[in-house]
Order: structure tokens, then C-alpha cells, then sequence
């Protein structure tokens, strides 16, 4: 499994078992994030990123924004954008144009 990519993980070595006793690897996302991850769910897909996409959806966008070389960043939050609550509100993308402007943010939420 070492070197094998899975969604955005990139397999770097084993590590000891988890308490279930699975077999698990440590990853690289393409984010830069290290991760533990059971086998099973690199195999059957559940986990594909460090938990900086949240889901297959976002992968696929993210992997559509990389194809059409565009300029982005996931899980944006703008200082200038603020909630009722007082937080600040993370957007699964934001796209900039080629002179680094904000062009607009994209919350994917399903089909």
C-alpha cells in the first residue's frame, strides 16, 4: 500500500494496528495534512482526504477547479463575512481570478 494514492491521501507508511486490531497507514493529503487511516476505508473510499474536503462531492469539485487550473482555496473564511452568532462562516471554495482577487465562494451542499 505504501506510495498508492487514495482520493487526495498518498500512502506513507504502516503504523500499529488500531484498537480493532485493522490494519492501519499514516497518509499525506495533498494539503499537507498527515492522517491515521484504517485500510478498509482507504479501499472502500470513505476516507479520501485528511478531513480537509468533507465529502466526495467537494473532492470532485476540487478535482474539476484543478483540471481547469483554477485558482482556489477550500475551506475559506472571509474576516469581512461574519454571522449573526459573531463566527465567521467557511465556505467549501474560493475561487480568485488571475490577478488574486476573490471571484466568488462556492458551498457545494449535495446534488
Amino acid at each position: 500500500m505504501i506510495g498508492q494514492r487514495f482520493g487526495k491521501l498518498t500512502v506513507l507508511e504502516r503504523v500499529e494496528n488500531n484498537r480493532f486490531n485493522h490494519v492501519c497507514y499514516k497518509c499525506q493529503c495533498d494539503c499537507g495534512g498527515i492522517t491515521i487511516v484504517d485500510s478498509s476505508n482507504l479501499k472502500n473510499g470513505n476516507t479520501t482526504s485528511c478531513g480537509c474536503i468533507k465529502s466526495k462531492g467537494e473532492m470532485y469539485i476540487q478535482q474539476w477547479l484543478s483540471k481547469h487550473n483554477i485558482k482556489y482555496i477550500p475551506q475559506y473564511s472571509h474576516d469581512k463575512i461574519i454571522l449573526e452568532s459573531g463566527r465567521r462562516p467557511f465556505f467549501d471554495f474560493a475561487i480568485f481570478t488571475s490577478a488574486n482577487q476573490l471571484y466568488c465562494l462556492l458551498e457545494y451542499n449535495g446534488k
